[in-house]
């Protein structure tokens, strides 16, 4: 693996790539690609057999009471996503799911809504307002179609943030918050945008968020009546005041008259999301059998999330961990947490394209491919699927992860397997409507948009 190039396609990157997104593949050809499973024995991880691995899985993960979670998995596709729910759900009895590590992990209710603004759609905006997020850095795509707004429609972008950014060079004005101000602005701005001038007290605001009294009165009044979009991105659960300003954001947005959109970081945590790797259950979803009768009832005790579970590993309270493609020795900010939490979980899975650090506390290692190795489809920011086919070789032993997750339900209850990702779509396209238009055979070659 060298490079990717972009596939044209108008309704997304037209025919632009990123430089993290062409060049950042070096792991492909890494010496530590994992590729065969390894299984703890004494203080040594042994190369083992993956029958081995999942009798010892079994053993740890479906024990009766046992408690048990899975982390991970943003970067993996929707059929893996839904296999590992469905793993957990259905054959270990466990709503302990969460793919996420920011410092902040909002519940069901403290979650906003999908985003409903397409990267094409920037290109018709005539105000579109950034706020909170360095584009070029978080969205690329998004970043390349502003800047295109700007430069061939004459766009007007505002740009609120505590930082500099590429997008203040093409900015029609820049909102420079102190840091942690990012809530005190939006409020301010809703409050004047709403026409609730009594309540605007622009003096106050300026001394709140640092910036001058003319930019905030300017920024009002561009906005005003303008239906901006507002482009915001999930970096602010990683800020101590990240639910305040993700909530006066909304206000915000709902006081311009123009959509509110929290884009995702990671490659798939749309997906994520939708395939229901959260601790809250899966409401409004059926879960069907191959008949297309009721399969499974997810538990009804509401999960853990993130920070619940390695807490749980760390007291002793939670006897096995799966981590899908995650380490929270990286990821969690916490680390000093992260390693209490692998060093005392009874029994750990670590399954991963590549050794990482967690790797020292296994019980078990399995061998997945990375997503150039394997077929199946991803819901990008925009919340469009779009199919990924396998262009090199698994290394080794390695498996796709739905492939993974479907062995080893079928060695906890045996019933015709899922044989394809195809077959797993066709499963999770019953079972959440909005992925019916993403079907192998019909998914349109720009990929399918999911409805908000």
């Amino acid at each position: 693996m060298v490079r990717v190039n972009g596939r044209k396609n108008e309704a997304v990157n037209e025919e632009w790539t990123c430089d993290r997104g062409k060049f950042g593949h070096e792991f492909y050809n890494s010496s530590d690609r994992l590729t065969r499973p390894l299984l703890r024995k004494g203080d040594r991880l042994v190369e083992s057999t993956w029958a081995e691995a999942y009798e010892a899985i079994g053993k740890a993960f479906s024990a009766p009471g046992a408690r048990v979670a899975a982390l991970g998995g943003s970067e993996c596709s929707n059929e893996d996503l839904y296999l590992l729910q469905r793993l957990f759900r259905r054959e270990f009895k466990s709503n302990n799911l969460d793919h996420r590590f920011t410092r902040i992990l909002p519940t069901a209710a403290e979650r906003t809504a999908p985003p409903q603004t397409r990267i094409a759609d920037l290109e018709r905006a005539r105000t579109i307002l950034v706020f909170g997020t360095s584009l070029a850095d978080d969205l690329p795509m998004f970043f390349l179609r502003v800047r295109k707004a700007w430069f061939k429609h004459g766009s007007r972008v505002i740009v609120a943030h505590h930082e500099p950014t590429d997008a203040d060079s093409f900015a029609h004005l820049v909102l420079r918050y102190k840091p942690g101000a990012a809530a005190a602005l939006a409020s301010g701005l809703a409050k004047a945008v709403s026409g609730k001038r009594g309540e605007w007290d622009a003096e106050r605001v300026a001394k709140e968020t640092g910036i001058p009294v003319a930019q905030l009165g300017e920024a009002a009044a561009v906005l005003t009546g303008s239906r901006a979009p507002v482009l915001a991105s999930r970096r602010f659960y990683d800020l101590a005041d990240g639910l305040g300003a993700v909530r006066a954001g909304r206000n915000l947005a709902n006081a311009i008259g123009g959509p509110f959109n929290l884009y995702g970081l990671r490659a798939n945590d749309e997906g994520a999301e939708e395939m229901g790797i959260l601790p809250d259950g899966l409401p409004g979803r059926r879960s069907l059998d191959d008949s297309g009768h009721d399969d499974f009832h997810a538990p009804a005790m509401k999960g853990l999330n993130t920070e619940g579970v390695l807490k749980a590993c760390g007291d002793g309270s939670l006897e096995a961990l799966w981590l899908v493609g995650a380490d929270p020795l990286v990821e969690w900010h916490d680390r000093t947490q992260g390693e209490r939490a692998l060093e005392t979980v009874p029994f750990l899975v670590v399954q991963a394209h590549s050794a990482g650090e967690a790797m020292a506390f296994a019980s078990v290692v399995l061998p997945m491919t990375a997503p150039a190795e394997q077929d199946g489809t991803y819901t990008s920011a925009e919340r469009r699927v779009q199919r990924l086919r396998p262009i090199l070789p698994p290394e080794g032993e390695a498996k796709p992860a739905w492939r993974i997750f479907s062995e080893m339900s079928l060695r906890l209850r045996p019933e015709t397997p899922l044989f394809n990702p195809g077959d797993v779509m066709e499963r999770i396209a019953r079972e959440v409507p909005v992925f019916e238009a993403a079907h192998f055979a019909i998914i349109p070659s720009e990929g399918a948009l999911l409805d908000s």
